[in-house]
């Protein structure tokens, strides 16, 4: 039995535990969701909502933040230390806040509108995206002086969430990173472990972001 996710047929919020299974070597199904199996799978859905991870020795985890943090730390991903764990677990806090502002801002109805979309994600970078992502820019300056990743000298799940983030922000205001040298070297040096670029560029990622297919 392989790896399942259980989930909409969109990148959405699990999007950074696939990236690090790909990343771990772990082979994984996307199993696209139809809102009629959270009812008549409860034993499954046991929280009622999605995303869900099977496992393939059977364990059963559900909700985004649970599936990355159990992927991550089975594959290694978790960071070393227990300081390193916990300054890895702050940043997924942190990107799963700017994961929130995200949401809000594509699902907004005037960034449908091509009209006023700049002013909307103007006005978001503003009021939550500009201030977390120079605190991310310090905190990776942390180590290595930024030219690394963000605790010890590999990868976590940490700069993979990050990563998505930023893929995602990047995609509807292109100069999001014009004055971040920092993540944009990040972003750009995940894009380029072997394993990723083959994920990235492979079928077997979404090409929607979002339910609403904007973003």
């Amino acid at each position: 039995m392989s790896v399942k996710i259980h989930y909409f047929q969109i990148r959405g919020s699990v999007e950074a535990a696939r990236l690090v299974l790909a990343d771990a070597g772990v082979e994984f199904e996307n199993v696209p969701l139809a809102l009629a199996d959270i009812e008549e799978k409860k034993e499954l859905y046991q929280f009622g909502r999605a995303p869900v991870l099977e496992d393939s020795d059977g364990t059963v985890v559900s909700l985004p933040g649970p599936i990355l943090r159990y992927v991550a730390q089975k594959h290694g991903k978790a960071g070393g230390s227990a300081a390193e764990k916990a300054k890895v677990d702050s940043i997924l806090e942190l990107v799963s806040e700017l994961r929130d502002h995200y949401s809000k801002m594509v699902y907004d109805e005037e960034f449908g509108d091509d009209e006023k979309k700049e002013e909307v994600v103007g006005k978001y970078f503003d009021s939550a995206f500009s201030a977390r992502l120079s605190q991310l820019e310090a905190i990776l300056a942390t180590n290595n002086e930024g030219a690394g990743y963000f605790v010890g000298g590999d990868a976590t799940a940490a700069d993979f969430a990050v990563f998505d983030v930023l893929d995602n922000l990047t995609r509807v205001k292109e100069a999001a990173l014009e004055e971040l040298p920092l993540l944009g070297g990040l972003k750009a040096r995940v894009a380029e472990r072997a394993a990723i670029a083959a994920y990235l560029s492979s079928d077997k990622r979404y090409t929607a972001v979002n339910g609403n297919q904007r973003g």
